[in-house]
């Protein structure tokens, strides 16, 4: 089976040589036959342009694509050769902005992540896990873990500090709060919204300033109380993952909106994640690329599109015969006046 798939692939591969082969024999043969035994006629001379208009197309197609791979010591003509090793790097950096503005881009990520069931791959890949393996590994690089779950965490309560929504509840849930007042105090509060004094919108801010500040401290001092607590709190869950998991699961196929709301809070996690992580696949890309030798390179190329090349070269053989075939007919057309 091998041996049959190995030698399909080398007779594809061979199709741009076969064509360049049929061509040139057609056109030699028909050649002699003219020179040495004045073969003549109509058929005949259509027969001989189109063989000759196909070598020139086969030749041409053969030129170039192998300009593309390799030096062709030709005066003039060989410095515009070997084309993707000259320009590797134009290249190389065509590959990265093509992967990261693209195929991978942030747009396309988060898209990505929105139209996938994180709750059901989380399901699908602890069920296949042995529980206290997981647990052994989390223990392994547990410090590692916890730190950038941390940064994931702080990021994301930043993000949310930032937004519109949160101080528009704040201070809807601080009006709703003076007006649930006994008269006494109801009394006061009108008295100090009369004067300015109490300000729900005033008093949001400075809620939503103070807790911008502790964010700082966490993010900025590892020894503050607060991380401290957020890490001693990460690794509790962090250890009752598997359990907890396993009969959430279970729970959650019950009630489709909490699995939804779940997804959703999953995915607006994961999104500053990808912002962050993103631009590091284009430097994985580009030291990949780096790493290959030219050789390896070009083999690389060749594997993904030598095939359709091939075609290109068979194209150039039989669209040069067609157009050398009308063209004899033009030219007999004017020969007949």
């Amino acid at each position: 089976m091998f041996a049959k798939k190995n030698f399909k692939n080398y007779q594809k591969n061979q199709i741009g040589n076969i064509s360049l082969i049929i061509a040139c024999s057609g056109f030699l043969t028909l050649e002699i036959f003219h020179i040495f035994w004045g073969i003549d006629g109509f058929l005949f001379r259509l027969l001989m342009t189109g063989f000759e208009a196909s070598t020139v197309g086969a030749f041409a197609d053969w030129f170039a694509i192998s300009a593309l791979y390799r030096k062709i010591p030709i005066p003039l003509i060989g410095r515009h050769t070997n084309i993707i090793l000259r320009n590797r790097e134009k290249l190389e950096e065509g590959i990265v902005k093509v992967v990261l503005n693209e195929w991978l881009s942030k747009e396309a990520l988060k898209e990505k992540l929105k139209e996938t069931n994180l709750v059901l791959i989380l399901n699908d890949l602890f069920s296949k896990c042995d529980g206290e393996k997981v647990v052994d590994k989390l223990n392994l690089y547990e410090d590692e873990i916890k730190a950038k779950i941390c940064e994931v965490i702080i990021s994301y309560l930043e993000t949310q500090l930032e937004k519109e929504e949160l101080r528009d509840y704040l201070i809807q849930f601080i009006n709703k709060t003076f007006e649930e007042n006994s008269m006494p105090k109801k009394f006061f509060i009108d008295l100090g919204k009369k004067f300015n004094l109490i300000n729900a919108e005033k008093i949001s801010e400075k809620i939503l300033n103070l807790l911008k500040e502790e964010m700082i401290k966490i993010k900025n001092d590892p020894s503050s109380n607060l991380r401290i607590s957020l890490e001693n709190l990460i690794s509790k869950v962090l250890r009752k993952i598997p359990d907890f998991l396993k009969s959430g699961f279970a729970i959650l196929q019950k009630e489709p909106q909490k699995l939804e709301e779940i997804n959703n809070f999953l995915r607006d996690f994961l999104e500053p994640v990808i912002d962050d992580l993103q631009p590091k696949i284009g430097e994985i890309v580009r030291t990949s690329l780096k790493k290959l030798s030219d050789e390896e390179l070009i083999i690389f190329i060749k594997q993904k599109i030598d095939y359709d090349l091939q075609y290109i070269r068979l194209n150039g053989a039989v669209v040069g015969g067609i157009v050398g075939i009308i063209l004899a007919l033009i030219k007999e057309f004017f020969h007949m006046f």
